[in-house]
């Protein structure tokens, strides 16, 4: 029973881990398309204000994403290598049109800056946008695939517990009922014996009447 419960023990928690990967891949995956997103608005915010805050939020996002990409990359599968490739090449272009589209800001070139930021930095977000919403699909995708599979094998689990501990026990109660038929016979041939002798001798061992004349 104890080897049984270790055995379920590490079963049910190669599972929660696996449940846990899947559901850190989906919550990392809309986090970095919500960067690319806001990285968009922020350059919106910056052109039209004028405010240089903007662009630093823009330097943040970039890097949130980036270790976002990291850390999706490590617990995904060696089969989706050639996606996270294809979606860091982008993204080395959009941080190169996001630089260009900086420097025309410094220079105070508004009309410049707004036509590259149109035609080339936001055309390549949506790129972005697109393939983390195919990430944020894969990723649930996999969530509902480790939350069937924990629940299948928390089911089977419960069940061969079961089957075990109602085997065990009825082996128990067999080997109580062969136990104590060996203590109760010798008992019982001895509570004989003793009541016999208790009752005095057989009828054809006792006196008659012409014996004690």
């Amino acid at each position: 029973m104890g080897a049984l419960s270790l055995l379920a023990i590490s079963r049910m928690s190669e599972r929660v881990d696996a449940l846990n990967r899947a559901q850190e891949k989906v919550d990392r995956s809309r986090q970095m398309e919500y960067a690319v997103t806001a990285q968009s608005h922020f350059r919106a915010m910056a052109l039209l204000t004028n405010d240089d805050s903007n662009n630093v939020k823009i330097a943040n996002a970039k890097q949130g994403f980036v270790e976002n990409l990291d850390a999706v990359d490590e617990v995904s599968p060696p089969d989706q290598d050639g996606f996270f490739t294809e979606v860091r090449e982008t993204n080395a272009r959009f941080a190169r049109s996001g630089e260009n589209v900086l420097a025309l800001y410094t220079d105070g070139d508004i009309d410049e800056t707004l036509k590259l930021h149109i035609g080339q930095e936001h055309m390549i977000s949506h790129e972005l946008e697109a393939a983390m919403r195919e990430l944020i699909g894969q990723a649930t995708d996999e969530a509902e695939v480790a939350t069937a599979e924990f629940q299948s094998d928390k089911d089977t689990l419960t069940a061969t517990v079961w089957v075990f501990f109602g085997v065990s026990l009825g082996f128990v109660l067999l080997v109580g009922i062969v136990m104590s038929l060996a203590f109760v016979r010798p008992i019982r041939r001895i509570d004989g014996v003793v009541a016999s002798v208790a009752g005095g001798p057989p009828s054809w061992l006792r006196p008659t009447a012409s014996w004690s004349r």
